[in-house]
Formats: C-alpha cells, sequence, structure tokens
C-alpha cells in the first residue's frame, strides 16, 4: 500500500469520529492494558500521522516511526517537538537506543515476514521490554469475504452436502498463512497477511518473547447504544486480537 499516495485519506480516516473499530473496540482494550503503567521509552511503530502520540506521550518519551514521509510530516505538524523515523518495516531496523516499549496499532499484519520483524524487534528492547500491539483476528479476516452494493458477508466454515459423493462447500480459510488484497474505506488498495493464532504464538517463542497478554476485545458498554449492530456482531465475533509479549 502506498501510504504517501493516500496519505490524506488515512489521516482523515484514522482521526474521524467514524472509525468505531478503533474508538469502541481497539483503542479502549489496548489502553486498559496501558493504564497506570509508566515507561522511559516508547517506540509507535506505524505512527502514521501521530494520533496516538498525545496520549502515549503520558506513558513516556514517543518516538514515531513510519513508512511514508508524507504520513511523518503532518505528524510533525501536530507534534512539532517529537522525535520521528522514516522507514520501511519490511527492512531491517537498526537504532542508537533500546526501548521499554514497543507500541503498534494495527500495523503488523501488512508485514510479511513476521519472524525477520520480531527477531529485529527483539533487538531494539531493553532487558524485560514488551511489544503492545493489535492485529487482525484470523476468523474475521480469514473468513470467505463477499461485499456488494445490498451487504457485505463474511464466512467461516463448511457445509456438508449429504449426496452420494458427501461433498463440501467449505468457506474462508483460518489454519493458513496467505495473502489478502482488498480496498480500505472503499479508496485504498492494501495487502495484508492472515496468519493462524499458533502461528503468531510460534513467532513469539522463535523470536525470544514470552505472552503476557491475550486479548480478543469486545466493544465497549457505550457501543451498545451508539452502534447496536457493531456491538452484537464484535460481542460475538472477533476483529482483532491485542498482544503484549516481553522480551524473555
Amino acid at each position: 500500500m502506498d501510504y504517501n499516495k493516500y496519505s490524506s485519506i488515512w489521516q482523515s480516516k484514522k482521526s474521524s469520529s467514524t472509525h468505531y473499530a478503533h474508538i469502541y473496540l481497539e483503542k479502549p482494550a489496548i489502553k486498559k492494558i496501558l493504564e497506570n503503567r509508566q515507561f522511559e521509552n516508547i517506540l509507535d511503530l506505524g505512527c502514521g500521522s501521530g494520533e496516538d502520540i498525545t496520549w502515549l506521550k503520558n506513558l513516556g518519551e514517543v518516538t514515531g516511526f513510519d513508512s511514508s514521509s508524507e504520513l511523518i510530516e503532518l505528524a510533525k505538524f501536530e507534534h512539532p517537538d517529537n522525535t520521528f523515523i522514516v522507514h520501511d518495516l519490511n527492512n531491517e531496523i537498526v537504532l542508537d537506543q533500546q526501548y521499554d516499549l514497543i507500541y503498534s496499532s494495527l500495523t503488523f499484519h501488512y508485514i510479511q515476514d513476521w519472524d525477520k520483524l520480531f527477531k529485529n524487534l527483539n533487538k531494539l528492547l531493553k532487558p524485560k521490554g514488551s511489544i503492545i500491539f493489535s492485529t487482525h483476528h484470523p476468523i474475521k479476516w480469514g473468513s470467505q469475504t463477499t461485499k456488494t452494493k445490498e451487504s457485505n458477508q463474511f464466512l467461516m466454515g463448511y457445509k456438508k452436502i449429504k449426496n452420494e459423493n458427501k461433498t463440501y462447500e467449505i468457506y474462508g480459510d483460518y489454519l493458513n498463512q496467505y495473502k489478502i488484497e482488498e480496498k480500505l474505506f472503499q479508496q485504498l488498495d492494501i495487502t495484508h497477511y492472515n496468519r493462524p493464532l499458533s502461528e503468531m504464538f510460534r513467532v513469539f517463542k522463535t523470536a525470544g518473547f514470552q505472552v503476557r497478554e491475550f486479548i480478543e476485545p469486545k466493544p465497549i458498554e457505550v457501543a451498545k447504544t451508539k452502534l447496536p449492530d457493531f456491538y452484537e456482531v464484535h460481542s460475538k465475533i472477533p476483529l482483532f486480537v491485542i498482544w503484549e509479549i516481553k522480551k524473555v
């Protein structure tokens, strides 16, 4: 995905009050993990236009990090005293310091090679440092998706047809890692990668981490009245998964 090309659209959508999944589900769950905690320094990977910088600065000194130079320019405008780095997460990151916390909001599913990524992130952490991040939940994002003008359909499972051959119709793919190409906000061409939870656990262990928190967040209670359909669906079907993993 070319974030420079779509930087103005991305910034407006990420900071919009209509970004329900962030406001009513993902951000409250992450903030609950981090409440009453303090860090000397924090690396915000995939910081975009800096929408999380303000509240992260209440927890410690923050360095913003993103692949888009144009989004970083927007972040610098809003936070002129903050440090920002432009770099592609697909490439090795070499920095002159280590961090207590690496934070990332809905960024890592755009990276294909998690083994390379998390081994690199381990080097960027101080001893016993943590990574707290959100990513796509494979139950939802691995579903067979059909979108029309009338509806969006997400199916995970199978139907056994009771004929002579006992054939099956299979919907979705949970257990395999694969590339998904689609449009975000009906405008942005994106590529992300689906991987099962077991593969995530394997990567963490191999890269020298242990899991401290594993959360499949539900919408907060206020969404029940503001967004009843969103609340009902995602109180039953996971949208994201949130991890805290600690350097061993």
